[in-house]
């Protein structure tokens, strides 16, 4: 891809003529600029055309005045002088000569008090040592002074002696004005430089030494690569390094895995370690849905997003989908937590393993039966059929919400349709709306959203006619399941003084979405609170925050901020009964109470936003 750079470079490196110019790579960052001008080194070294004495290479990330440059400039030529071992002894030297102990270096029996050590006494640049040399000088945007100063320091070195320079950097982040001119008196060619993806990523694989799945890591890294539009090297080698991580953890399980499992895990890794790298996620449900995504869509959740709508309608169709792939309750922690721990990937790979339990089979309702089977009934069997479902429907049968709604769908439709004409779909919509209401306690509670979009298979469409339904539902649910979620984190609450880790992680996951300080007694979670550790009250903080600080415009989180105020001040009242001296317990539940102030303004300060916005 860069073959024609890579033959220039290394015809102006190994010319015996006096070039009078400098090079320069240019490209975005994490093209891979560093990485193509190293391979080129390394085939010159490899073919013993240069060696190390003859390069120096510095990177102007930092260096806001000359001397910061002729400091850097000094180090790359004398990196034994400049190393921290020898400017360790002539510290130790300057303290002797300081007590006045006399030194004698080099056997003549005189002092050599003047002695520079390390260049520390006088470090002067001299001409002839940049003859002959290569100079790599790196991170060109990333100089604070001038650039003009730099090129312009660099250019009569060039003219006075046979020093090559290759400058490598990202142009479009230069905001020196005066760049463009200095540059045409310098630069005799530049490079616009491509990632090489491919011969990359095998020489990061050989790197780090993947003993195994060598190929298949570069199979599944390029199909994954091409769908992210992914052109970062480094990225890409950051995502391989944690990998590497990641094996190791896995190897450590002792287990004989079958090997679409563990290509499954390859592939799903890579997937979420790039959009995490490049800041695609901000919460756990973007890991799970990025999965989706990618094994139901072929897009990433970026890409899903913009094309369907950062919604919570959009995204609540990923919520539809099993999680049928490996390692499905720990994806979160290992990309958002960075948890590679033996403990927590043993305990989702066994339940991986475990045989599914097998429901007892149970006679297909009506209802499912109708709609796999309509549109081959007569009109003897479709009328039989539509009168036992609403009988089945009057009396009780169908309790589900997904149930209730494709039931008023189906029977609107065809009123719509003029199959059914006994009524008129007004009425149908009254009729559904007087039982949810006379059944609100025993309508199942569902945890997954995504059911009042699709259910048993079937899409639920978003009619007008099945829309105050569906908001009837939605109302009636959320009331079911926090009652049931109250009495759940009451028992909760109760038992964190024995152990605070089920607690937590139920925050986390499984009541990520619940509005969790609304369905507790803030006095009675403060009084366990306060009888833990500080440590764990800290933890549980800390839980708090990425909820809510990073989930801020989540509307059913809003109901929260009274409680999250009232177990602010329960803080301070303790604070005040029990004051810092004497009391360290004390500093650590004040930045308690400004971490739950910070909470409360964050939520306070969104905008609520309206249902189905």
């Amino acid at each position: 891809m860069n073959e024609h750079v890579e033959k220039y470079c290394l015809s102006y490196i190994t010319s015996k003529l006096k070039p009078d110019f400098a090079l320069l790579i240019k490209g975005e960052w994490g093209c891979g600029k560093t990485y193509f001008i190293n391979s080129v080194i390394n085939k010159l070294k490899k073919n013993n055309k240069i060696n190390d004495n003859e390069i120096a290479s510095i990177s102007l990330f930092g260096v806001s005045t000359l001397k910061d440059l002729e400091e850097k400039i000094y180090q790359a030529l004398h990196p034994i002088l400049s190393s921290p071992q020898v400017e360790f002894v002539s510290a130790l030297i300057r303290s002797a000569l300081k007590m006045g102990i006399n030194m004698d270096f080099t056997g003549d029996g005189k002092s050599n008090a003047s002695l520079t050590i390390g260049g520390i006494k006088n470090r002067k640049l001299r001409l002839d040592e940049f003859k002959k040399k290569l100079f790599i000088i790196d991170d060109l945007e990333r100089c604070e002074l001038n650039l003009s100063i730099v090129l312009g320091y660099f250019l009569e070195l060039i003219i006075k002696s046979k020093l090559k320079v290759i400058f490598i950097g990202n142009e479009t982040q230069i905001i020196d004005e005066k760049y463009p001119n200095i540059k045409e008196k310098i630069i005799g060619l530049e490079f616009l430089i491509k990632p090489d993806i491919e011969k990359a990523m095998r020489t990061f694989i050989n790197e780090l030494s993947f003993s195994e799945y060598k190929d298949d890591i570069y199979k599944i890294s390029l199909n994954v690569i091409n769908i992210l539009n992914c052109e970062n090297l480094r990225n890409i080698r950051q995502c391989f390094y944690n990998l590497k991580i990641l094996l190791n953890t896995i190897n450590q399980i002792n287990a004989k895995f079958e090997e679409n499992y563990l290509l499954e895990i390859l592939q799903i890794y890579i997937l979420l370690s790039l959009q995490k790298i490049q800041g695609d996620f901000s919460n756990y449900n973007d890991v799970n849905h990025a999965i989706i995504c990618y094994k139901i869509h072929g897009s990433s959740l970026k890409n899903y997003k913009v094309k369907n709508g950062n919604t919570d309608k959009a995204l609540a169709t990923l919520n539809t989908y099993k999680r049928d792939y490996p390692l499905a309750n720990c994806w979160e922690k290992i990309i958002l937590d960075g948890d590679y721990t033996l403990e927590s990937i043993k305990l989702n790979y066994e339940m991986d393993i475990k045989p599914p339990e097998i429901p007892e089979r149970e006679e297909t309702k009506t209802l499912i039966y109708f709609l796999n089977s309509w549109r081959d009934m007569d009109k003897s069997e479709f009328k039989e059929t539509i009168d036992l479902l609403k009988k089945e429907f009057e009396d009780g049968i169908y309790l589900h919400p997904g149930e209730i709604l494709l039931y008023a769908f189906i029977i609107c439709y065809f009123i719509e349709s003029e199959v059914i004409d006994n009524k008129k779909k007004g009425e149908i919509e009254k009729e559904v709306l007087n039982f949810i209401n006379n059944n609100s306690d025993k309508i199942s509670v569902i945890k997954d959203w995504g059911m009042f979009y699709s259910y048993a298979g079937f899409e639920i469409p978003n009619k007008e006619y099945i829309k105050s339904i569906k908001e009837k539902l939605y109302i009636i649910n959320i009331f079911n399941l926090y009652k049931q979620k109250k009495i759940e984190l009451e028992n909760l609450t109760n038992s964190i003084e024995n152990d605070i880790n089920p607690f937590l992680e139920i925050l986390e996951r499984e009541y990520f979405n619940i509005p969790v300080l609304s369905l507790i007694e803030p006095k009675s979670l403060f009084d366990k609170l306060n009888e833990l550790k500080i440590s764990e009250q800290q933890e549980f903080i800390r839980i708090l925050k990425r909820r809510y600080i990073n989930n801020s415009t989540k509307e059913n989180y809003k109901v929260d901020i009274d409680n999250i105020n009232k177990l602010k001040k329960l803080y301070e009242d303790e604070i005040k009964e029990n004051p810092k001296s004497y009391n360290p317990r004390a500093v650590y539940q004040e930045q308690i109470v400004k971490d739950l102030d910070e909470i409360h303004k964050k939520l306070s300060s969104e905008p609520l936003h309206e249902p189905g916005a």
